[in-house]
């Protein structure tokens, strides 16, 4: 899906300053998108959460599943480019898609984990955002794919580590539902994390704080309220 949007017109020199008003933007609904309607006239977005930490050099779009994290992502990739700022995306399309080009970039899945070939992803996406002379935001899409949560955690530590080495000119945004992974980047933060949930009304702490279980009923929905949602959201873009 190609989304097409209005070059923001602002006067903000920091790189994280035009992704905060960017959420801001979001979260208010200034986008035809955030209008998209469900069959039964219902909202495909209901509440949009955000929580700032001025110095932060991490963004944490969280949420449960098919609530359209990954979308957040792409929508912050394309309004981001239109302003010449470089995006480094490290998708799930990325890690995990065949080919053999990618085997031999990244590593094979049929020879290593989809955790390992996730990792070489994530770190060369890091590596090209530090190396950019211009601004620059590394996007990684659910980086904890496939790893334990030991590991996961471990993941969590080592994004932080290029966090701290990143100048005003770059920043991360991270899209993920697992808890103990979001709560090591904020562990391992010396200057916050940024938020923003998607269709919930709780702050990121209280939402890995939230032990809730699902029904089966609401997991065996997922896979048909995605496409009903991809559905309602191309109809808002006509």
């Amino acid at each position: 899906m190609t989304l097409l949007f209005i070059k923001p017109s602002w006067n903000i020199q920091m790189l994280s300053q035009k992704i905060f008003e960017l959420l801001k933007r979001f979260s208010e609904k200034k986008y035809n998108i955030f209008h998209a309607k469900m069959e039964d006239d219902s909202d495909v977005f209901t509440n949009l959460k955000v929580d700032i930490s001025e110095k932060s050099k991490i963004l944490v779009v969280y949420g449960d599943n098919a609530t359209g994290k990954s979308l957040i992502s792409k929508l912050l990739e394309q309004i981001l480019k239109q302003d010449k700022i470089a995006v480094r995306n490290a998708c799930v399309r990325n890690r995990t898609s065949s080919g053999i080009e990618k085997a031999m970039i990244y590593g094979d899945e049929a020879t290593q984990s989809t955790g390992a070939t996730s990792f070489n992803v994530i770190k060369l996406c890091l590596n090209s955002c530090l190396k950019d002379t211009k601004e620059s935001v590394a996007i990684l899409d659910e980086p904890d794919l496939g790893l334990s949560s030991r590991f996961s955690k471990s993941l969590a530590q080592f994004i932080m580590s290029y966090t701290k080495e990143m100048n005003n000119e770059q920043f991360v945004v991270i899209t993920s539902h697992n808890k103990d992974f979001i709560q090591q980047l904020i562990n391992d933060s010396e200057n916050g994390v940024s938020s923003f949930g998607i269709n919930t009304e709780q702050n990121l702490q209280d939402f890995i704080n939230n032990d809730d279980i699902a029904s089966i009923e609401e997991l065996e929905n997922r896979g048909s309220f995605g496409h009903k949602r991809w559905l309602a959201i191309e109809n808002s873009l006509k």
